[in-house]
């Protein structure tokens, strides 16, 4: 996907050349940075324990979402709990950035995040019609919450 936004990131600049204004770096370089964060996202959602020392190591075990973020899953209370401070990536911050990006989208936006037709266009979509905070997602999405 990273090839197909480098092409309509030059695309939109040459186009804006083209018609004597000044290019928009700024917007055509924002786009796959927030589609790279929504696919992260996205991933997290789809994937296994979050938990660093879970004891299931990706065996399928099944898995529920943090009832805060409703993003990161854990296959066990005691793996949650130990995730909530672990020292390399608390979810404890993690948690809390992500349900400040939850109640930006609202209840129905979140939720239409994780069908199958979501794409990164519609999420772009979204974001803007929802005001979210981009940075916010860029966060999220790099990890850096």
């Amino acid at each position: 996907m990273q090839g197909i936004d480098d092409f309509l990131m030059r695309a939109q600049i040459d186009r804006d050349m083209r018609q004597g204004k000044t290019p928009n770096y700024r917007a055509a370089f924002e786009k796959p940075i927030l589609c790279e964060s929504f696919g992260t996202m996205a991933g997290v959602r789809k994937g296994c324990c979050w938990s660093v020392n879970c004891p299931a190591e990706d065996s399928g075990a099944r898995t529920r979402l943090c009832s805060g973020c409703n993003l990161v899953r854990y296959c066990s209370e005691k793996c949650q709990k130990g995730a909530w401070k672990s020292p390399g990536a608390p979810h404890k911050a993690y948690c809390s950035k992500i349900r400040k990006l939850r109640g930006q989208f609202g209840a129905d936006g979140w939720a239409l995040l994780w069908t199958a037709d979501m794409t990164h266009a519609r999420f772009q979509d979204l974001c803007r019609a929802k005001s979210v905070d981009q940075e916010l997602v860029k966060e999220i999405g790099d990890g850096s919450a």
